[in-house]
């Protein structure tokens, strides 16, 4: 029992056998030195003392190496951390694509809806903004916007954690702002500090909401850009450039088929196209 106990440890942890050995010569030696006649000490036999010193001079070598032991063991649980973080990260961002594919092809599937499109893109935004949360932002608002049908200003169709005063906010399509930048130019833009001079930054002035970063990707079908998803942090530096645009390319990647379906219905394109569908799945179902 006690030598599978052991076993386990020195697996599991790769300095047990340093730190053991250390409490064992730590031992010795205060053993070694108990038994000295410190009142006597020039008495003492030359042998005992180089004892003493060599013994000592173990335990600080086997210090030396447990610490080193300790620190390499430190970080290869860290880096584990790290590695087993992104894996879930990743699990977690499939399962979100995977949702996403199942409530847009319910959505192609029924007569068409504005309402259900908007609950749709409701959905979808609270699920961005869960996987958006981090230590720096733990709250994430997320907004997607679609143009309007002049194409001058892009109008808030689906958001998470945002006030109902967000419907109000339709920032005109202009480089100046970031989300207009992201439309016209077809690239994310990512801002660590909204304060920052130059920023592209639109103020909201009906909302109360605060945040200091900011990132917009583009929805595109095909090359055409056709909506952008816009995720805020509450910290400066909130996202990590590198890291997150590309899940949140992902996302409105996995958005486009409804955006541009519903920018289609929109439009009454799609209408006779659902009725010219529906009469002939009736006229296959009566020949059947």
């Amino acid at each position: 029992m006690f030598g599978e106990l052991l076993e386990k440890l020195f697996k599991r942890f790769l300095w047990f056998p340093f730190v053991l050995a250390f409490i064992s010569i730590l031992g010795l030696v205060w053993y070694t030195l108990s038994q000295l006649d410190w009142e006597n000490l020039q008495n003492t036999p030359i042998v005992v003392i180089l004892v003493v010193t060599v013994l000592s001079f173990l335990v600080g070598i086997l210090l030396w190496w447990s610490y080193k032991r300790t620190a390499r063991s430190l970080n290869f649980t860290e880096e584990f951390l790290e590695i087993n973080e992104e894996i879930v990260k990743n699990t977690d961002a499939i399962d979100i694509l995977s949702t996403i594919g199942n409530l847009i092809a319910k959505c192609l599937r029924e007569p068409f809806s504005k309402t259900n499109n908007r609950h749709t893109f409701h959905h979808i935004c609270w699920m961005v903004r869960a996987f958006m949360i981090n230590k720096k932002s733990k709250d994430p608002k997320v907004v997607l916007f679609i143009p309007n049908d002049a194409e001058t200003h892009l109008e808030p169709y689906g958001w998470a954690s945002h006030s109902m005063q967000i419907q109000k906010f339709t920032p005109i399509i202009s480089q100046e702002n970031s989300a207009g930048f992201t439309y016209m130019t077809g690239e994310p833009y990512y801002l660590p500090d909204v304060n920052d001079p130059g920023a592209r930054f639109e103020y909201n002035n009906h909302s109360d909401n605060s945040f200091h970063s900011l990132v917009t990707v583009p929805v595109k079908c095909g090359k055409e850009v056709i909506g952008v998803l816009s995720v805020t942090g509450e910290e400066k530096n909130s996202y990590i450039e590198s890291e997150d645009i590309p899940y949140l390319r992902a996302f409105a990647n996995a958005l486009s088929p409804l955006v541009s379906y519903h920018l289609s219905g929109r439009k009454g394109v799609y209408g006779a196209h659902r009725e010219e569908v529906g009469s002939k799945r009736t006229e296959d179902l009566r020949t059947v």
